[in-house]
């Protein structure tokens, strides 16, 4: 019997869905898009950090980073704004 989590399925705190759109910050501003949501956990199964990996095109090409949920709160466009909602 292992010490460690094995059903952790569906305990993430994913604040922003795949395909919401926003605006980075910065002297360059241009439109990112969410395409996945990355975890990360200890061995005790307690999520210790949260990461958004996002896209935005650049001159034809398709450039993707890891960014933080703060810099997509801070830079949605309007008709994503009902996710900052606190219910």
């Amino acid at each position: 019997m292992s010490k460690y989590p094995q059903n952790i399925e569906g305990s993430h705190n994913q604040r922003f869905p795949v395909g919401t759109r926003f605006m980075s910050g910065g002297k360059n501003k241009h439109e990112n898009e969410v395409l996945n949501f990355l975890t990360t956990r200890n061995l005790a199964g307690n999520i210790v950090r949260t990461e958004y990996l996002v896209f935005h095109v650049f001159c034809g090409q398709r450039m993707t980073e890891l960014t933080c949920g703060t810099t997509i709160a801070r830079g949605l466009l309007p008709e994503y704004l009902h996710l900052l909602e606190v219910t």
